[in-house]
Order: C-alpha cells, then sequence, then structure tokens
C-alpha cells in the first residue's frame, strides 16, 4: 500500500508539472502575439493585481504561517508553553502586558475580544453617577481630615500610583 501511494505521489506530481509549464506556455505565446494596445492593457492589469496583492498582504496583520505544524506533538508545544509561562512576571497585569508586547512585535492581532476582556470594565453605575458621588462625599461638610502621617493611602489610578489623603464620614446635621 505504501509503494503504490509513493508511486502515485510521484505520478500526480510529474503531472503537476507539466500542466504548469503548459500553461505558462499558452500564456507566453498569447503575450507574444498580442499589439501595443492589448499589451499595455495587459501590463496594466498585471500591475494593477500586483499593487492590490501588495496591499492586501500589507494590510494582513498576523503573519499566515505554512500548514506544517509547528511542534511535532501537544507535549513539545505544552512543554515550550510552561516554559514561557514559568518566566513570565507574577503580577497579572504584568503578564498580559508582556504577553500584548510579544503579539505586537510578532505580528499577532489580539481579538477585540480578548483585549476587552483583559481591560477592567466598570458593570452598573455610570461614570457621572461615580463622579457626582465623589464630589459630594469630598464636601467640607460631609467628611472631616485627622492630622497625621498615616492619614495617606497609595491609590492606582490607570498606569501610575496617586497618593490621596483619607477622608472621614462625618455628616453632621445641624
Amino acid at each position: 500500500m505504501k509503494k503504490m501511494r509513493a508511486k502515485k505521489k510521484l505520478l500526480f506530481n510529474d503531472f503537476g508539472k507539466t500542466e504548469s509549464e503548459r500553461v505558462e506556455k499558452i500564456r507566453k505565446n498569447k503575450v507574444i502575439n498580442m499589439n501595443e494596445d492589448e499589451l499595455k492593457q495587459y501590463r496594466k492589469k498585471n500591475r494593477d493585481l500586483v499593487r492590490l496583492c501588495t496591499l492586501k498582504k500589507k494590510s494582513l496583520k498576523v503573519k499566515i504561517s505554512p500548514n506544517k505544524k509547528s511542534f511535532k506533538s501537544p507535549q513539545s508545544f505544552g512543554k515550550a508553553v510552561r516554559r514561557v509561562e514559568k518566566n513570565l512576571p507574577e503580577s497579572p497585569r504584568r503578564r498580559v502586558t508582556v504577553i500584548s508586547g510579544l503579539a505586537e512585535r510578532h505580528g499577532v492581532a489580539l481579538a477585540e475580544a480578548a483585549s476587552k476582556a483583559m481591560e477592567r470594565t466598570r458593570q452598573g453605575l455610570d461614570i457621572e453617577t461615580i463622579d457626582t458621588v465623589i464630589e459630594f462625599f469630598n464636601r467640607v461638610d460631609i467628611v472631616y481630615l485627622l492630622p497625621g502621617m498615616n492619614d495617606f493611602c497609595t491609590v492606582w489610578k490607570e498606569v501610575e500610583k496617586i497618593r490621596e489623603r483619607k477622608l472621614y464620614l462625618g455628616f453632621h446635621t445641624a
């Protein structure tokens, strides 16, 4: 059975080669027999096709890899993944940043759903509502401050650390 498959493969490859040579010969003869106007149109059409193809390739962010598998077995793939995971930072935010940076460098486009999943989202209240509540609790007649060094806390706002003062709720009514 193996011999038969190998023989068929060789025959098919020879057929494909001869067929492509035949088609190429027909194309060349067609170009040779064209007059000047037809030749200009043919070249213009070919230029446009090549330009479109290069634009299409540039627009693709993901590199198209050949059909060959990168790893021989799923075990070797798992081993490579574990090696990379072992050397990633412990912080989840830093992990995401490193992975997205690697993806950008190597031309892999992250899906929008995946990138949105990595971002924090506020569910429920609008940003305007949250801002009005913060403004209310920052009013002098609602909260009071205690003197001392321990009345500060460090808060992460997006990328940077901000040192904020602790406010104590007093809410005295007349």
